[in-house]
């Protein structure tokens, strides 16, 4: 689906990525993150983890190596349906998806509800709802909970800079000579974070010993990872929340808000509204 009633478009899938079916983009469905609406896209792919160890790692993010094609853990378990009328927001999909797709699955099913905002002031984002809920027989015990994003702004994707903010528990990329767009993500729920990282390309992503479930599992606990850029370069952003302790039957919220914005200034504003309206 493709939520595009504010100033930003933003295209999800059911089964975990965002932006894009796949990569590359230009071979799948999918519009990416456009910011303003309409202009190329500010996401090469990006994806839902889920994790408590390098053995039970659920996601749809690159593989190893990163250009063999993608993990698809996730397995729908019910299509996206628009919800009319949206509340509380002007658009709003809900689809649910399960971890039947991992080697080890533990009976962790999802519903995720998307939502978007065409008031000013409250339309640079996207917000997703992650409910997690253990259908499974045994306990789901410190899970981490996260999207990752491989965002490249600008001219040059190797040329982008990276920096956070723990205290709206932000994290966001420009390109290093213009802040025009400005994109991230946002943890909203809970009030407290794991992992507010850029992903560095040249360690991380490019060798060809990457991306191992190991890794993925450090870059939600906050492991692999940095607040800041230590170069201009390609990136990609993690934001993760937990460890959280899933008994049998239990469930455990996480939500987020894509955003993205003309300047770096207008991002922190949308992150503020973005908590607001959340």
């Amino acid at each position: 689906i493709t939520l595009d009633t504010g100033a930003v478009s933003l295209s999800v899938c059911g089964i975990g990525s965002i932006g894009y079916d796949e990569p590359p983009q230009t071979q799948f469905p999918g519009t990416g993150f456009q910011v303003p609406k309409g202009a190329a896209s500010s996401l090469f792919f990006g994806a839902l983890m889920v994790g408590n160890s390098e053995s039970y790692l659920v996601d749809h993010f690159y593989s190893q190596p990163a250009n063999s094609g993608t993990n698809h853990d996730w397995q729908m378990t019910d299509s996206f349906r628009i919800v009319q009328p949206p509340t509380p927001a002007d658009e709003h999909w809900v689809n649910t998806m399960s971890d039947g797709g991992h080697s080890s699955p533990k009976g962790l099913d999802v519903e995720q509800h998307w939502y978007m905002n065409a008031d000013e002031g409250y339309n640079d984002f996207a917000i997703v709802t992650f409910d997690f809920e253990n259908n499974g027989s045994n306990a789901i015990n410190g899970l981490y909970a996260g999207m990752v994003g491989d965002f490249d702004v600008g001219t040059d994707p190797r040329k982008d800079d990276v920096n956070s903010d723990t205290i709206r528990r932000a994290v966001w990329m420009k390109y290093y000579t213009s802040d025009n767009p400005t994109v991230g993500l946002v943890i909203l729920d809970p009030t407290s974070f794991a992992a507010l990282s850029g992903i560095n390309h040249r360690y991380y992503i490019y060798p060809d010993s990457c991306v191992t479930d190991g890794q993925k599992y450090r870059m939600l606990n906050g492991a692999i990872g940095n607040r800041q850029s230590t170069e201009s370069y390609d990136w990609s952003l993690v934001a993760s929340a937990g460890p959280f302790d899933l008994g049998v039957g239990a469930t455990q919220r996480v939500a987020f808000a894509v955003l993205g914005a003309a300047s770096e200034s207008g991002y922190l504003a949308a992150a503020d509204s973005a908590q607001h309206w959340y």
